[in-house]
């Protein structure tokens, strides 16, 4: 989904292709929730509109329903195999405190 210049959906085609061009050169597909907060939207528009699976997926708003800061990113499990055996076997992010019990408790309260 472009978000830029207004929720535009791309087709199934289209991200079908974009899925097979990036298994072909070997590059990977990311699809990132945070900027739509629309992770359930995402999800449906890969999986049941295009038959499609990313090998990241970056979710955030949606885990709170947009009340306070909190992240998550979900992936393949060949995408984890490598991140584990690398020099540095951590997704990095930055210095923000994303696991907190409160951030956690809002959004186990908004998943419920």
């Amino acid at each position: 989904m472009q978000g830029a210049g207004g929720m535009r959906f791309y087709s199934p085609e289209y991200l079908q292709l974009l899925r097979q061009l990036c298994d072909e050169h070997d590059v990977v597909l990311i699809a990132d929730e945070i900027a739509t907060v629309l992770v359930v939207a995402v999800n449906c528009l890969l999986a049941e509109h295009a038959n499609i699976s990313p090998d990241i997926m970056t979710v955030g708003k949606a885990l709170t329903g947009g009340y306070m800061t909190f992240a998550a990113t979900l992936c393949t499990r060949k995408i984890a195999e490598t991140i584990s055996q690398s020099d540095y076997p951590a997704l990095m992010h930055g210095p923000t405190f994303m696991g907190n019990p409160l951030a956690c408790a809002v959004a186990c309260a908004s998943i419920d």
